[in-house]
């Protein structure tokens, strides 16, 4: 994201750039500054100057360019140095994803799994998870329908959950139930500052706690999956397949094999979709 030329190589022959690219965390060769205001910038720019015609700049729900959290600061920041560049450039602001080998559910399941005490931080935050598959669908619905350009979509599951609300139910369907501590404030931001300066990958960071200030849910007022033509009853639910995503967490001496999971696979993608129709176009125009 430093180097013009690679980028350049990467969409010079593209008439749609979707950019993907964030960090979550510094590091040693990456601040998010770095990578989610000046990457963001400079890909936009060179996408114009190649001829780019669409651009879709994927950045994150909450949008606030002042936020005391650097992810969210600097995602919000990214959109702006992008619509500086490329006006026309469509943003899309997914709520916290869920998905196989995620964070939302994985890191919760693990520590459920192995450790029999659960520190409940921030128990009443507010979450609105989407299916990674759900986000996918959506971005192929804004990059088929040049309607889209210029807009902000603000992609959330049909579920607003607390994190209270969401442990508990995790704790069930991996049938254990951990020592639960709840609103371990002091404690858990201590850890944060020790773990972030020594550890790798910690659970808890400054940055993580700084994030759980806030919210995670879609903003009422800007566009989203309804307008992109995918109705509410077609989302994937937490209910519907979180299981599938954390199963391999169950203590195996609390298995108990007449359980019967109510969990099944989400919808397949509609043939009728507006992507699926434009693709279908360009695939017998060839």
């Amino acid at each position: 994201m430093r180097d013009p030329d690679t980028i350049y190589e990467a969409v010079k022959h593209s008439n749609l750039v979707v950019n993907l690219v964030a960090q979550k965390s510094d590091t040693r060769n990456f601040t998010m500054e770095s990578v989610n205001v000046d990457g963001a910038r400079l890909l936009a720019k060179i996408s114009r100057e190649a001829g780019v015609e669409r651009f879709i700049q994927v950045s994150t729900a909450g949008f606030n360019p002042h936020s005391v959290s650097e992810w969210i600061r600097t995602k919000s920041q990214g959109e702006l140095a992008v619509r500086e560049i490329f006006p026309a450039s469509t943003i899309v602001r997914p709520t916290s994803m869920f998905g196989i080998d995620d964070q939302l559910l994985t890191r919760p399941a693990e520590l459920i799994r192995y450790s029999p005490v659960f520190p409940m931080y921030k128990p009443d935050r507010l979450i609105q998870p989407v299916w990674m598959d759900d986000v996918a669908r959506g971005i192929l619905e804004i990059a088929a329908n040049d309607d889209t350009a210029g807009k902000v979509y603000e992609l959330a599951g049909p579920d607003v959950w607390s994190q209270r609300e969401l442990y508990e139910y995790l704790f069930e369907i991996l049938y254990h139930k951990p020592y639960v501590f709840e609103n371990p404030d002091l404690l858990i931001e201590a850890y944060a500052k020790f773990a972030g300066a020594v550890h790798r990958q910690p659970r808890w960071t400054p940055e993580i706690i700084d994030q759980l200030s806030y919210n995670n849910v879609a903003d009422p007022a800007n566009l989203g999956f309804k307008d992109l033509g995918i109705e509410t009853d077609e989302l994937t639910t937490i209910r519907r397949y979180a299981v599938n995503c954390v199963r391999h967490f169950r203590r195996v001496d609390r298995y108990a094999g007449n359980v019967q999971d109510s969990w099944v696979h989400p919808p397949s993608f509609k043939t009728g979709s507006h992507a699926h129709r434009h693709l279908q176009k360009q695939a017998i125009n060839k």
